[in-house]
C-alpha cells in the first residue's frame, strides 16, 4: 500500500504541518530546501477555515496560490503548455493521448516528479507514461498542477484521482480529493469512505468518515439505502471496534443488539457461533436496556445461535465468552459497571427562562438524553437576563467547529423586548457563554413564534404590548440583519411554529378575538404563506401549543382551549401571570377543565387531517417541547391551572406512548428550549 505522506526515498527530509496530516485547522508546512519552491503555496494555503474546496464554493480568489505566483503567471505557464510553447516533457495517458508540459512545474507540485526530472542530467524531452490514467484523468492532474485547482472532480473519477494523487505525491491534490469525499458523505457510503480512507492514509478524511459513522450510526443500520450492506462486510474486529466506542450515537442500547444481530445474519454459517458470541459479550451495554427487550428480543435470539466449541473459542477470548455464561450472566445480573455505562452524548437540551415561583426567572438547566439527568447551568444565566414568552434557537456555524445559540424577544419584567442576544459554544466544552447583543428585530415580540430553516432564524407573529401580530422577519447571521416577510394570513400570539421539509408550518395561537385552531405554510423560496383553506386545521383551538416537527409529522402539543389545558399532541398553553404586566390576551377560565389529547398531522397525506394520539399524564399549557437523538418527543414543564410544574415526559413514535423522565431542577413555565447539536460528543 502506498504511504500517502511520503517524501520519495530521495527527498530531503520534512516535518508536515497538521493540515498535510489532514487536519483542517494546521496553519504551517516547513519543508526540506530542496522542497522550497513549493513552501509559500502549501503554507499560505493551510489558513484555518480557508481550504481549497471552501474557496473554490466561495468563488473566492487563490491569493494564496498568488501569493508564490500571480495569476497572470499561472495563465501564461496554461497558456504556453496549450500551444505546446518550451514544453520539456510529454505525459502519455492509458488511451494514447499525449500532453505536454513543463518540468519545473511538475517538479514544483510533487516531490515525485522533482526526483524523477532531477536525476538525469539531460535536456531532452522526457515522456511519462500512465498507463493506469485515463486522459481525462491525466487532464486533472495537469491542471492542479498549473492552477491550484481541480474543477472536474466528480463522484465517478475522484477515488482514481485520489489514488494517482497518491502515487505521484501530489499532496495539495489528495486533500482536494480528501475534501471532496468528505462532502459526499452519507449513511450508505461513509463506512466504504473511511476504509478508503484508511488504506491510502487519509488521516484527516478517516477521522471525518469514522466521526460521520458513528454519528448517524442509526441510519446506517436501518437505513432504506447501502449502509446497512457495507455494515455487513466489515470484519468482526470493526464492528467491535465501532460498537464499543462510547460515542457512539445510540439513543438506544437495543439499537446496538440489533446492530450484531444484522451483522451475523448476514452470514450465519460463519459468524453464529464464535464471533457472534465474541460481539454479544463486549458490545451491547444491556444495564441500559429494557428489562422486557432483554428477555424476548436478547435472550430469545441467543437461544437459536450454536454453542461455539471449544476449538473455536481461541486463546484471546478469555473465559466466560461463550454464550452459555452471558445468558446466565443476563439472567441474574446486569449491574456491572461496563454494561451500564451511558454512552456520550451527540445532542443536549438546553432550557432558559421563563416563569417560577411566581418570578421570572434567568435559570439554564440542560439535558442528557443518555444519562437521563437534568444538570443547571447557574454560570449561564447571568448574561441572558431573566425573561418568558421568549423564543430560544440553535445554528451551527459554517464548518461546525462552533454552535451558536439565540435568544430572541420576550418580556423581561419591564418591557416586551425586540432584542436579540447571541453566544457561541465550543465543539467539545459547555464552558459559560458570553452573550452578545445582535441586530435588534424591527418590532418587539413576547408570545413569538421562534423557529431556524436552512440556517436563518424566522420570527412569526407575538404581541408588542398593544396588539397581536401578523408580521414575520428572518434574520441572517452572516450579515448581522433582519428582514420582513411576507405576513401570515392571521394574527397569532402564543402559537407556536415548526420547519419541516424545506418549510415553515405556525398553528393555533389567538388572535384577540378568538383562540385559533388553523395552521398556515410558509414557502421561503417564493416568500408566501398557503391559504387557511387548502391545510387542516386541529380538532381543537389551541393557544400557547408546542408544534414539533418530526420526521414527516407535525405534533400539536400541550394548551389551552379557552375552557381546558391539554395534555396530548395537540396541546395549547395559557396566558397565566402576564396579565400582570401587559394586555391580556385570553382570561382565565374558573375553574379550569383538564383534558388529555394529542393529534399529529402527517405532512405527505395533509388532506387526511389530524389524528388524535394517546395521552400526557399531565394536562399543562406554557410548556417546552422538543426532538432528542431524532428519536422521541420530549414534553417539558409548563402551567398546569394554578402553579409552574416540573414534569417531563418522553414521546416514543414507534411505541405511540409517553414515557416519564427525570422532572426539571426547577419548576417552570413560558420556558423556551433548544437542542444543542454537538459538533463532537461530549
Amino acid at each position: 500500500m502506498s504511504r500517502l505522506m511520503s517524501d520519495g526515498a530521495s527527498s530531503p527530509p520534512r516535518k508536515m504541518g497538521k493540515y498535510e496530516r489532514g487536519d483542517a485547522e494546521a496553519v504551517e508546512t516547513e519543508v526540506g530546501a530542496g522542497d522550497a519552491n513549493s513552501m509559500k503555496f502549501r503554507q499560505r494555503r493551510c489558513t484555518p477555515g480557508a481550504s481549497w474546496p471552501a474557496l473554490l464554493r466561495a468563488g473566492a480568489d487563490c491569493s494564496d496560490y498568488e501569493e508564490k505566483a500571480p495569476r497572470e503567471f499561472s495563465a501564461v505557464w496554461s497558456e504556453m503548455r496549450s500551444k505546446g510553447e518550451l514544453c520539456d516533457c510529454e505525459i502519455e495517458s492509458g488511451d494514447g493521448q499525449v500532453y505536454a508540459a513543463h518540468r519545473v512545474i511538475l517538479a514544483g507540485v510533487s516531490p515525485y516528479f522533482k526526483v524523477l526530472f532531477t536525476s538525469r542530467l539531460s535536456s531532452e524531452r522526457q515522456r511519462l507514461e500512465m498507463p493506469e490514467a485515463s486522459s481525462g484523468l491525466v487532464g486533472l492532474i495537469l491542471d492542479y498542477a498549473y492552477t491550484g485547482r481541480c474543477g472536474g472532480l466528480s463522484a465517478e473519477n475522484v477515488e482514481r484521482l485520489l489514488t494517482l494523487a497518491d502515487r505521484f505525491e501530489l499532496l495539495g491534490l489528495v486533500r482536494l480529493c480528501s475534501d471532496f469525499l468528505a462532502e459526499q458523505l452519507k449513511p450508505d457510503n461513509c463506512l466504504g469512505i473511511h476504509k478508503f480512507a484508511q488504506h491510502y492514509f487519509c488521516q484527516g478524511l478517516e477521522r471525518r468518515s469514522r466521526g460521520y459513522a458513528r454519528r448517524h450510526f442509526e441510519q446506517i443500520v436501518r437505513g432504506p439505502g447501502g449502509g446497512a450492506l457495507e455494515f455487513c462486510q466489515l470484519e468482526c474486529d470493526e464492528v467491535e471496534a465501532l460498537l464499543r466506542e462510547d460515542e457512539l450515537n445510540a439513543p438506544r442500547e437495543e439499537l446496538v443488539f440489533e446492530a450484531v444481530r444484522l451483522w451475523v445474519e448476514a452470514r450465519p454459517g460463519e459468524r453464529a457461533g464464535r464471533h457472534a458470541a465474541r460481539l454479544l459479550w463486549a458490545c451491547p451495554r444491556y444495564g441500559l436496556m429494557p428489562r422486557r427487550f432483554l428477555e424476548e428480543a436478547v435472550l430469545g435470539w441467543c437461544a437459536t445461535l450454536p454453542r461455539p466449541t471449544p476449538e473455536d473459542e481461541g486463546p484471546g477470548d478469555g473465559p466466560g465468552q461463550g454464550l452459555g455464561r452471558l445468558e446466565a450472566a443476563l439472567r441474574t445480573s446486569i449491574t456491572t459497571a461496563e454494561w451500564r455505562r451511558p454512552r456520550a452524548p451527540h445532542e443536549l437540551l438546553l432550557l432558559l427562562g421563563g416563569w417560577a415561583a411566581g418570578a421570572l426567572t434567568s435559570l439554564v438547566e440542560t439535558f442528557d438524553g443518555r444519562s437521563e439527568r437534568w444538570r443547571p447551568r447557574a454560570e449561564w444565566a447571568a448574561g441572558s437576563g431573566p425573561r418568558a414568552y421568549h423564543g430560544l434557537c440553535c445554528l451551527p456555524e459554517e464548518g461546525g467547529a462552533r454552535l451558536r445559540v439565540y435568544l430572541c424577544g420576550g418580556y423581561d419584567g419591564r418591557r416586551i423586548l425586540n432584542a436579540l442576544r447571541c453566544c457561541a459554544l465550543t465543539a467539545r466544552g459547555l464552558e459559560p457563554p458570553e452573550w452578545r447583543e445582535r441586530a435588534c428585530m424591527h418590532e418587539a415580540r413576547c408570545y413569538l413564534s421562534l423557529c431556524a430553516l436552512g440556517g436563518r432564524l424566522y420570527a412569526l407573529g407575538g404581541n408588542n404590548g398593544l396588539a397581536r401580530l401578523r408580521s414575520c422577519e428572518r434574520y441572517e447571521p452572516a450579515q448581522n440583519q433582519w428582514q420582513l416577510i411576507a405576513p401570515m394570513r392571521r394574527e397569532r400570539s402564543d402559537a407556536s411554529a415548526a420547519a419541516l421539509g424545506g418549510c415553515l408550518y405556525v398553528a393555533g395561537g389567538y388572535d384577540g378575538r378568538s383562540i385559533l385552531d388553523s395552521l398556515e405554510l410558509y414557502d421561503p423560496g417564493a416568500d408566501q404563506w398557503t391559504s387557511l383553506q387548502q391545510l387542516p386545521s386541529m380538532r381543537s383551538p389551541r393557544t400557547g401549543l408546542c408544534l414539533v416537527g418530526f420526521r414527516h409529522w407535525l405534533y400539536a402539543i400541550g394548551g389551552f382551549d379557552g375552557y381546558r389545558r391539554l395534555a396530548s399532541g395537540a396541546l395549547c398553553a395559557s396566558l397565566h401571570l402576564i396579565h400582570t404586566y401587559i394586555r391580556v390576551d385570553i382570561a382565565h377560565v374558573t375553574p379550569p377543565i383538564f383534558l388529555a389529547a394529542v393529534e399529529r398531522l402527517d405532512c405527505r397525506r395533509r388532506d387526511a387531517g389530524w389524528q388524535r394520539l394517546p395521552d400526557m399524564a399531565h394536562a399543562r399549557s406554557n410548556l417546552a417541547a422538543a426532538v432528542l437523538d431524532g428519536s422521541r418527543i420530549l414534553a417539558i414543564g409548563g402551567y398546569d391551572g394554578s402553579q409552574p410544574v416540573s414534569h417531563v415526559e418522553a414521546y416514543s413514535a414507534e411505541l405511540e406512548r409517553w414515557a416519564h423522565l427525570p422532572p426539571i431542577v426547577t419548576a417552570r413555565s413560558a420556558l423556551a428550549v433548544c437542542v444543542l447539536a454537538l459538533p463532537r460528543p461530549l
